[in-house]
């Protein structure tokens, strides 16, 4: 008749409770901190971080030394409005309805510097907005799992909290979103 060693048995057991404890009783490593700095009409080289001779940025060198950095993005389209909708979900202007700074208007006797601000035209603005906002984009993913996310500067799909997800926001859209 075949028997069980005791101290296999113990040592088996004792196995098993120091990694279910360990696997338990360990702290989760903390989430990463996640900036996404993205700035007008800059070149790639505009930093000293990315090496340029002459103009000093100290404190975002900084922050590139301790950071990881993008340093091989491209723009899909050489517009603010859409370029940014795209850095946001993830797709091609044609893809999220963004495909150009302004919505396409069938009154071509309207003063484009003016239309932003005409009440005919804030229909079109409220479309292009709810067309971005449906779109699934990694500001929601990321606050979804409990990050903050503060919108700062330009910002053209309407109230930035309710359309991008953000949890602060410091400017309001061009449409009123």
């Amino acid at each position: 008749m075949k028997t069980h060693d005791p101290f296999i048995s113990s040592l088996v057991a004792t196995l098993v409770a120091l990694f279910l404890w360990s696997s338990t009783s360990r702290a989760a490593d903390p989430p990463p901190n996640v900036l996404l700095i993205i700035s007008d009409d800059h070149g790639w080289s505009d930093y000293g971080f990315m090496g340029h001779a002459e103009i000093s940025t100290p404190a975002l060198d900084r922050l590139a030394r301790e950071s990881l950095t993008f340093e091989r993005g491209y723009s899909p389209v050489p517009l603010c409005r859409p370029a940014l909708a795209s850095i946001v979900t993830g797709l091609y202007p044609h893809q999220h309805g963004v495909t150009g700074n302004d919505p396409e208007l069938p009154d071509k006797t309207v003063n484009p510097q003016t239309q932003r601000t005409n009440p005919r035209f804030q229909p079109y603005y409220e479309k292009l907005t709810a067309r971005f906002a449906s779109h699934p984009n990694f500001i929601r993913d990321l606050t979804s799992r409990g990050y903050v996310a503060l919108q700062t500067g330009k910002w053209w799909e309407g109230d930035p909290i309710k359309t991008a997800g953000f949890t602060h926001a410091m400017t309001q859209g061009v449409g009123k979103g």
